[in-house]
């Protein structure tokens, strides 16, 4: 069977098959009459749908209109209420104010009644505090005090006025005005005119008013043909002008107001009613309001002054206030309230109209028209009722009283009543032409389909007929129309092919009839190819960079897969499956699959050399393991659960032995295949493997290694080397070489993850507009930092940058080319530096660097309701929030075991080596390694990569103390230095409460999650996979021995290397890897190294005798042949 040319028959029988009926009844042929009822009925629907659209538009349209016309009542007669309701209480609050201080000058007016005055000869202390705070309770303008003087007590009033004038001059003085002139004063109570300087004629001069009013003129300023005429009136009583507020200029002191009319209303008024009221609208000509604008109406506020607290008390004096109608309606709607009209009538004919919009209210000038249309609407009231005499009284004094009228505006309609109706009918209209359309669309598609399908099975009729006579073709027609058929569609029928189907026909066979989809394919090639190393490399990497590298390799192998014709079966993790010679049949499948694998083999080193800068160094090493085979397969689909085409036979076993023995970077073919190549002529492809396989379940193979010279082939040759296990049970370590190739690969890596860090520190001085300083101050600090010994400046707390929002903005800022040159050469400069030692050499360094950098990209904020970055911030105590702290940490691991000796530091003390006598025989080889690393970087050929790693004093010092710290970290023997992190973990992660950390308990945690992270990293092998320890312990255990071998040990490190790895383990390893998970930044990761950590020991503490074993032979054949035959180091 053909699987492909199955796929095509199932397409075409899904897409070309037609309905039963139709295939059935293909010779019976609509009549034309029945056409014809199908158009009228197409016609007969259109039309009712046009008549239900009209209908139901109207409907929606009117329901509309009338809610919209609800609305808009329902909301005015709220405002209109509130307008109501707020500027009465508005205007008793006026009221209130101005009895209150009424009270204040009763109070006065009884105990000056003992004086020998008149009770009504008041002069309240304070005149600024009390009336002040009336003024601005009641929103008045100007409040005043005039006393009620009799006829008979004129001159006495003109004696008082002389011994109490005092209140002026302090009045004046309260508010930082100059003292009043009190000579112009006038002794006595008089009437004032204003005279026209042309014609003497009496008009009023508001302008001069209003100066005077504000106390902006002085009276000697004025012409003396346009100063105000004294007149002494004749009769009695007075109402002269006193205290008032704002105070008054001299020569208002003791005007008689009672010539006013509105005042001898207002006295007549106040006499009869005894009680606070107010009175008619004034003129902004008027002189008692004439000083206080031209945009306001105003009314006058008058509260009587009694002679005492009895009922019966006799009025002194009146106390005026003149307020604005504007106030009165000003903060009563909320803002953004459509406008309304408010028209205030009183019954002496006069009337005024506002607007009132929001919080805001404006008079309107002239005589407002009630607007006719909202007459229905107007809500009309008293206004101010409790300010009226009794209502027998009101006509005999000729009291005006007020009535408030509140009408919608256009505005306000207009906010409510909108063009949502016609819109609404309109859509629904839309609704109807566009589904009608749709019907009518639909309906031409099914003619025309239908007209394909009937000429089409008209065609398949024909065809059937001449093959079969008519009963078996009626018969074949019964048995398709009686299949049970199942329609797929959307989420549902997914669900029901991936999760029901098990469920279905239980206890019965639920494919029927049918016969399963399978077939014998007996040429065919299988190859199976594995990534050497994967998994301990993948142990060591972030998910998504796992699957950034299969997905990277297995699109290139599809890639070539479809150019070459070959099948892909499937991929197992790292083990990609592809076969030659299926679906379709190719007699040179052997060779095909030959191609295919060692494109296979050329895609995979470009894809893992393009990632290597991306995926750390160790990337490029990975290689991959070929197997080929050649035979007959069984190909089908199982049907069932997750059914998929696959392969099944000995061929498929075979080349998966082919692959598993193979080696890296190699193609292993089989004996079977090899024929295969020979016979087409291509057997100087291969070359015979030395000895026999042995494969699980076949025995000892005879197989051969591929080796294609072709222009897309670049290999590595690698050498065989035996397996270092004893038994099948234990993996094999990777082979490797290091080369100066994979040497350059490592600094260029660590020249880019350093370069990304410099540029983030730059973006960080930019978003924080951290100034430069000057190369003189660096310079010096430069040059005053090697005053002591590094071990002596580890400082227990680390100050690290406090939390800045702008931290988190991000610029487009790209590194200067001088300072990546810079970069480069130092980091090519310290791997020199480096010596060849089988561990303490340049890539142990940047495999420290690669964990530190995974350590710090895993760091987490604990699980949170607040997902603030301050938060996140704080919960990794600031470890991930500053740049250079990242920097600092990675430049630390790649300068710690610089110029290592390979040997420990007590060696070096025993040996009495200068260098340890240089550092005081303690934590020798760190303070070396930071020294010489130091001073490099001091050199002036890295002055611009200084100036991209610190700016200012603060970055030079906090940069120079995380390096110090870190490395100092990483001697890991010093007690000293032991107990000073042990201390400062306990006091950090041993508080009971954490709530409310400070600053400096904050940095504390960071300055120990900081060293123990990179004493994590100097070990990270321990915590990770199997092969990765094992290759790591192998390279540590070599370099013990050479130097044994040197005489620069003095105890063979066989003889104690399995208990002090288990040591290790347990006192060190183990608590190290506790810590991580506890201190609670690295979320899983800390519980998964901890788990590596606990399975490696189990491993070592079962193997760990016969490796040492191993590692012991390896170490003398090496050291035998390593002139010879340059075998690499087991585990390298």
């Amino acid at each position: 069977m053909d699987a492909e040319g199955s796929t095509d028959d199932v397409s075409e029988s899904s897409n070309g098959t037609f309905p039963k009926s139709t295939v059935k009844k293909v010779d019976e042929i609509v009549p034309e009459k029945e056409d014809k009822l199908v158009s009228r009925a197409r016609c007969l629907f259109l039309i009712v749908l046009l008549c239900a659209a009209a209908a139901l538009a109207t409907v929606v349209y009117v329901i509309s209109r009338n809610k919209e016309a609800a609305d808009f009542e329902a909301q005015f007669h709220d405002v209109a209420n509130e307008v109501l309701k707020s500027s009465n209480e508005n205007m008793k609050q006026k009221f209130k104010s101005l009895e209150s201080l009424a009270i204040v000058f009763t109070s006065h007016s009884k105990e000056q009644s003992g004086n020998g005055y008149p009770p009504g000869f008041v002069t309240v202390p304070d005149t600024n505090f009390y009336m002040e705070n009336a003024r601005q309770l009641g929103d008045y303008l100007l409040i005043g005090y005039n006393p009620l003087v009799e006829i008979a007590d004129y001159y006495l009033w003109s004696e008082y006025v002389k011994g109490n004038i005092g209140w002026l001059e302090k009045a004046n003085m309260a508010i930082g005005n100059t003292p009043a002139n009190v000579s112009l004063i006038s002794p006595f109570i008089y009437s004032m005119k204003l005279y026209n300087s042309t014609d003497g004629t009496e008009i009023p001069r508001p302008t001069d008013a209003k100066k005077w009013a504000s106390n902006s003129i002085e009276l000697e300023s004025v012409e003396v043909s346009r100063r105000p005429a004294f007149e002494i009136p004749q009769d009695g009583p007075f109402l002269p002008v006193w205290q008032s507020i704002p105070a008054p200029p001299p020569q208002f002191i003791n005007v008689n107001m009672l010539r006013d009319p509105i005042y001898q209303q207002t006295l007549q008024v106040i006499q009869s009613s005894r009680k606070t009221t107010f009175f008619d609208v004034c003129s902004t000509s008027d002189p008692v309001a004439g000083g206080f604008g031209t945009d306001n109406d105003f009314t006058l506020v008058v509260a009587p002054v009694f002679g005492g607290f009895e009922n019966t008390s006799a009025i002194v004096g009146i106390l005026s206030a003149v307020t604005p109608w504007r106030g009165t309606f000003d903060n009563i709607l909320v803002q953004g309230t459509p406008p309304v009209l408010v028209i205030m009538e009183n019954s002496c004919g006069k009337t005024f109209s506002v607007i009132i919009q929001g919080n805001d209210a404006s008079i309107l000038s002239g005589k407002t028209e009630e607007p006719e249309e909202f007459n229905d609407l107007a809500m009309s009231a008293p206004f101010a009722e409790f300010a009226y005499p009794a209502s027998d009284e009101k006509q005999s004094l000729g009291e005006c009283i007020y009535t408030i009228t509140v009408y919608p505006t256009e505005e306000f309609e207009s906010s409510f009543v909108t063009t949502k109706p016609i819109w609404y009918a309109l859509v629904v209209l839309a609704v109807f032409v566009f589904t009608s359309l749709a019907f009518f669309v639909f309906d031409w598609l099914v003619q025309i389909r239908q007209k394909k399908l009937v000429t089409t099975a008209k065609k398949q009729n024909a065809l059937v007929s001449s093959l079969f006579p008519k009963n078996i073709k009626q018969q074949l027609m019964e048995e398709v129309e009686e299949e049970p058929r199942k329609n797929v569609i959307g989420k549902a029928g997914i669900k029901s092919y991936l999760g029901d189907r098990a469920s279905e026909n239980s206890g019965k066979n639920q494919y029927g009839n049918t016969k399963p989809i399978a077939d014998l394919f007996p040429d065919c090639t299988v190859m199976f190819a594995d990534i050497s190393g994967f998994t301990a490399w993948s142990s060591a990497r972030e998910p998504s960079h796992v699957f950034a590298l299969l997905e990277a390799i297995y699109k290139e192998f599809d890639t070539i897969a479809r150019k070459k014709g070959v099948f892909k079966v499937e991929v197992v993790g790292d083990c990609y499956v592809a076969v030659c010679g299926l679906p379709d049949p190719r007699p040179n499948h052997a060779e095909v699959m030959a191609k295919f694998a060692n494109s296979c083999l050329t895609a995979m080193s470009q894809v893992t050399q393009a990632l290597g800068i991306e995926l750390g160094p160790e990337t490029c090493n990975l290689k991959l393991r070929v197997g080929l085979h050649s035979g007959s397969v069984v190909a089908g689909v199982l049907r069932g659960e997750k059914s998929r085409f696959q392969l099944f036979g000995d061929t498929m076993n075979t080349a998966s032995r082919m692959e598993s023995t193979s080696l890296p970077n190699r193609i292993q073919v089989s004996q079977e295949t090899a024929k295969l190549l020979e016979k087409a002529g291509k057997s100087h492809w291969m070359v015979p493997r030395e000895g026999k396989v042995h494969a699980k379940g076949k025995g000892d193979l005879k197989t051969f290694f591929l080796r294609l010279q072709t222009e897309e082939t670049v290999c590595t040759e690698v050498s065989e080397v035996p397996s270092l296990t004893t038994g099948s049970d234990v993996t094999p370590i990777p082979v490797a070489t290091e080369s100066l190739e994979e040497g350059a690969r490592q600094a260029k890596w660590v020249v880019e993850i350093l370069s990304n860090a410099l540029t983030d520190i730059e973006i960080n001085r930019q978003v924080l507009n951290i100034k430069r300083e000057s190369d003189h101050t660096l310079v010096h600090l430069e040059q005053a930092s090697h005053s002591n010994l590094p071990i002596n400046k580890v400082e227990e707390i680390i100050e690290l940058p406090e939390y800045n929002r702008n931290n988190q903005e991000t610029h487009d800022t790209k590194l200067n080319d001088c300072v990546e040159k810079e970069l480069a050469l130092y980091v090519q400069t310290i791997q020199c530096l480096y010596n060849d030692h089988p561990f303490h050499n340049f890539r142990h360094a940047t495999n420290v660097l690669f964990a530190a950098d995974r350590f710090l990209s895993q760091i987490i904020a604990t699980e949170t309701d607040d997902t603030s970055e301050k938060n996140f911030h704080d919960q990794t105590y600031g470890i991930c929030s500053d740049p250079l702290t990242r920097f600092s940490l990675l430049f630390s691991a790649l300068i710690h075991d610089c110029d290592h000796p390979g040997v420990p530091n007590t060696q070096l003390v025993k040996e009495a080596a200068p260098v340890a006598e240089l550092y005081d025989s303690k934590a020798i080889a760190e303070q070396h390694s930071f020294v010489i690393a130091w001073d490099l970087l001091l050199e002036p050929a890295f002055k611009k990569l200084r100036g991209a790693i610190y700016a200012n004093s603060s970055e030079f010092k906090r940069f120079k103390q995380l390096v110090t710290n870190i490395v100092m970290a990483t001697d890991i023997m010093d007690n000293d230095l032991k107990k000073l992190r042990d201390y400062r973990w306990d006091v950090a992660f041993n508080e009971t409460d954490t709530s409310k950390a400070t600053q400096s308990e904050i940095n504390r945690k960071a300055t120990a999650v900081i060293e123990h992270l990179i004493q994590a990293s100097d070990v990270a092998h321990t915590m990770q996979h199997w092969q990765l320890y094992r290759f790591w312990n192998s390279k540590y255990f070599k370099e013990c021995y050479l130097a044994y071998k040197a005489g620069r040990a003095e105890i063979n490190p066989a003889d104690y290397w399995y208990k002090g790895e288990l040591d290790f383990f347990d006192f060190y390893i183990i608590p190290l890897a506790k810590k991580l998970k506890d201190c609670g930044v690295f979320g899983v990761s800390g519980d998964k190294y901890l788990a590596d950590a606990l399975e490696n020991r189990k491993e070592w503490e079962a193997k760990g005798e016969t490796i040492i074993l191993e590692m012991i032979r390896a170490t003398s054949e090496t050291e035998a042949e390593k002139n010879t035959h340059n075998i690499a180091f087991p585990g390298e």
